[in-house]
């Protein structure tokens, strides 16, 4: 799967002003100083994509702002929009939680990460996808590799965001296990087998049948129970279907309440952040703390966290109600087994009767070797078919880890090569002390202006083995590779890597560029967007195309409030 990115709209709604920029399928230099908005262009295309920003700029107001991209999959086109926690996709609007999995979906992203502090499973973000192709100028150059720029990877255990990485270069051990669990599955079911057989066997011989004993017998009676029992059955497991539905839709429910809650909190601290913020303000003239324009922008602030905390309430009080429910439907639900065990064994031993003590009193020994001999082939020749499965899946097992082992060496021999041949450029860094340890991303070593240059490095290696091997291909979207305090005396050769090997990745790729930086890029590129000669990234007056726009936004987010009411 590849997703390539064709467009960008940006709409600030208070200036009623937007900005436009078409990207090509190659290398898209964005050219700026600082205070252009080449940044907040960039994280812009990631945060329409649904990547958690960790810091933007004080003077672009994301929360005024529409954003589009239109982008493609595999060839296909598709239209995605996001203003605040809403993302529309093809029309579709919807909130992260759903978000994520039709984004998922679309890449056939099959995948789960275990949390921290829960013994449970989760499907990726959208941060948890894009965070290997992703590089930001403020929290891409310190910390650990990748993860410093993951705004929550602490909710995950630990190495649980290394399997995106595995599963991208098809050294992830998820498919195995898949085929483990399968084959474990398929081994109760053939020791059930053997079971039943070996009593079919047991009974065979108690019966000692042969032509010249047959008698007939009339044993309607016990089959009319056990038909009944049957039925009853039937009736018990469709009871126990139904509750479990609403304990997994109750639960999915609860889950989501629990996401637009901590989407809530975020709001509302981010609100009384700036509510504080506001009573810092002291007028020069007459040294009061606030004026009337602060005046209204804090009323603004209390108002808004008013409603956003008004909500919250309303989320904790649905979240009790659903618990309640939940419990409720859990006691349920164990009456219902309790229930099943009971009938379960009454059948059990109404079917040995049958099958042992009705048919050898009556001597009527043919009827019953009959029915054994028909579900002992049935069983024999079952468990026959399920062997030639479980040898099957034990080969492919074998075969996935030696490749999945194999595959690993791989990555990792020609991580160490990388490694080498970058070094070769660089005389003021030692990239030997990274070898052999690909994928552990530990704190890079602090050496001062070079430290950004074992970082670029390092950067540089993982996105050449993405983009050689990667199943699912994502551009790279780079903010501000040259940093100012890079060590200028290696210019030179910090020029020939970006040209010579980052630019010559087949992935599309989004670049930053600053010339402050005095690292001098010689080629000529296609798609050069320069935002040196504008005053801001949104810098074109609003049309009646723009207006239909926003009225299509406002529109779909009344259609999602109205669809949660009903």
């Amino acid at each position: 799967m590849e997703i390539k990115i064709k467009r960008i709209k940006i709409i600030e709604l208070e200036s009623k002003k937007f900005g436009e920029y078409f990207f090509s399928e190659g290398v898209n230099i964005i050219n700026g100083g600082n205070g252009s908005g080449k940044s907040s262009l960039i994280k812009s295309i990631m945060y329409c994509l649904g990547y958690e920003i960790k810091n933007w700029s004080t003077n672009f107001k994301v929360n005024g702002m529409i954003f589009e991209l239109s982008i493609t999959i595999n060839g296909k086109e598709y239209s995605l929009k996001r203003f605040r926690e809403y993302f529309i996709l093809n029309n579709k609007i919807m909130k992260l939680s759903e978000y994520r999995e039709k984004i998922l979906k679309c890449l056939n992203i099959k995948l789960k990460l275990s949390l921290s502090k829960a013994n449970s499973e989760v499907i990726p973000y959208p941060t948890d996808i894009l965070m290997y192709n992703y590089l930001d100028q403020d929290s891409s150059w310190d910390g650990k590799i990748f993860y410093n720029n993951h705004k929550n990877y602490n909710m995950y255990a630990k190495k649980e965001l290394e399997k995106i990485l595995s599963y991208y270069l098809g050294i992830s051990n998820d498919f195995i296990n898949e085929l483990i669990l399968k084959e474990s599955d398929l081994k109760r079911k053939s020791d059930s087998l053997k079971q039943n057989i070996e009593k079919l066997e047991y009974s065979q011989k108690i019966l000692n049948y042969n032509e010249e004993n047959k008698i007939s017998l009339d044993i309607n009676d016990f089959e009319f129970e056990i038909k009944e029992l049957e039925k009853n059955l039937k009736k018990i497991y469709k009871e126990e279907n139904i509750v479990k539905y609403k304990i997994f839709d109750t639960t999915k429910k609860i889950q989501d309440i629990d996401l637009d809650i901590r989407e809530l909190e975020v709001i509302y601290s981010d609100l009384k952040e700036k509510n504080k913020k506001t009573e810092k303000f002291v007028c020069k003239t007459c040294n009061s703390k606030i004026n009337q324009e602060m005046f209204l922008k804090k009323y603004d602030i209390e108002k808004n966290m008013y409603s956003i905390f008004s909500i919250y309430e309303l989320q904790i009080k649905e979240k009790e109600e659903l618990t309640k429910k939940l419990k409720k439907y859990t006691q349920e639900n164990e009456n219902i087994k309790k229930e099943l065990f009971k009938i379960e064994g009454i059948l059990k031993t109404k079917k040995e009767n049958i099958s042992l003590k009705e048919v050898i009193e009556s001597k009527s020994k043919i009827e019953g070797t009959k029915k054994i001999n028909e579900f002992l082939n049935n069983f024999k020749k079952e468990n026959s078919s399920i062997q030639i499965e479980i040898n099957e899946l034990s080969k492919k097992i074998r075969e996935e880890k030696n490749k999945t082992k194999s595959l690993t060496a791989e990555y990792k021999n020609k991580f160490n090569i990388l490694l080498d041949e970058i070094n070769l450029l660089f005389e003021k860094i030692d990239l030997g002390q990274m070898k052999d340890k690909f994928l552990d991303f530990s704190k890079m070593p602090d050496t001062g202006a070079a430290k950004n240059l074992y970082y670029m490095s390092i950067y540089f290696v993982y996105w050449k083995l993405l983009d050689e091997s990667s199943i699912v291909k994502v551009p790279f979207v780079l903010d501000t590779i040259i940093k100012d305090e890079m060590d200028i005396s290696n210019k030179k050769n910090i020029s020939k890597l970006i040209e010579e090997n980052v630019f010559t990745l087949k992935n599309q790729i989004i670049f930053g560029y600053t010339e402050k930086a005095n690292i001098i890029l010689k080629n000529k590129y296609n798609n050069i967007i320069d935002l040196t000669s504008k005053e801001r990234v949104c810098d074109r007056e609003i049309t009646k195309r723009e207006e239909k726009f926003l009225e299509f936004i406002q529109k779909k987010i009344k259609e999602l409030s109205e669809e949660k009411t009903k």
